[in-house]
């Protein structure tokens, strides 16, 4: 059953038409509508109130939800909110899983279906499958939102002595690797998982997902056999970029 927000935000001097402009112009509308399980996130002006602007959004459940709500996008949006000075109202809607009744359908307009072309079917790619090495739950999740809409699944594990078990008993295309975690670090782990692939003849791209950033740090996650890095909090743009850098070619991911 899908839930829709309603958020009215209302400012003064035309910010709330800013808000919104920023918001689309970051990125960060882009983003979120990219996070698993976001079924609608859409501005709509008021034609009697330009001072107020409905926030349109949708989400499969309250999971999906409560996964937004501990992302690093909210505190971008709360900024936002402060910086131009914004009051909100909320409603909360559930889907109605019947749908429109038939007595209903005679008010509503819809394009004709026999006008519309019909179109092949597109090739379909195989999908491929990730592991996320983090030994926080919630980063495990935001991480898998931002694979979801790249056509990629998502295991998880949260200690390199569980990311080595299931290689051994998966296939994974793709790994992201905490460098902190409790007991051994991300950089360690990379020394049995180079070890595991070179007896069982595999080579999985391992990127190194980290909190620590500095040059000098990035010359250890390369001298470890990293494929890639990407620093926390991970942007949802930087994540397809690498992904598509690793993975494009072979499953059509662009």
């Amino acid at each position: 059953m899908s839930i829709t927000m309603n958020l009215y935000y209302t400012g003064t001097d035309g910010n709330a038409r800013k808000f919104v402009e920023e918001m689309e112009n970051s990125g960060t509308a882009n983003a979120i509508r990219a996070e698993a399980g976001n079924e609608k996130y859409d501005y709509f002006f008021s034609a009697k109130d330009p001072e107020t602007v409905l926030l349109i959004d949708s989400w499969r459940d309250q999971e999906a939800i409560d996964v937004h709500h501990a992302s690093p996008m909210m505190g971008t949006i709360a900024a936002l909110r402060e910086k131009y000075n914004l009051t909100m109202r909320a409603e909360r809607y559930l889907s109605d899983e019947a749908g429109v009744p038939q007595k209903d359908q005679a008010f509503i307009r819809t394009g004709d279906a026999a006008s519309t072309p019909t179109t092949e079917p597109a090739e379909q790619k195989p999908r491929a499958h990730a592991l996320v090495v983090d030994d926080m739950k919630v980063n495990q999740k935001i991480m898998a939102s931002m694979l979801e809409p790249l056509g990629i699944s998502s295991d998880f594990a949260e200690s390199g002595g569980d990311c080595l078990n299931l290689c051994k008993e998966n296939h994974y295309d793709l790994i992201f690797l905490d460098q902190q975690m409790p007991g051994v670090y991300g950089t360690e782990t990379m020394i049995y998982l180079k070890k595991y692939m070179s007896e069982s003849k595999t080579s999985i791209p391992v990127v190194c997902y980290t909190s620590n950033d500095t040059p000098e740090d990035r010359k250890d996650y390369q001298r470890a056999g990293f494929a890639a890095i990407l620093g926390k909090p991970a942007h949802p743009d930087r994540v397809r970029e690498i992904v598509e850098e690793l993975l494009g070619e072979k499953f059509g991911i662009s």
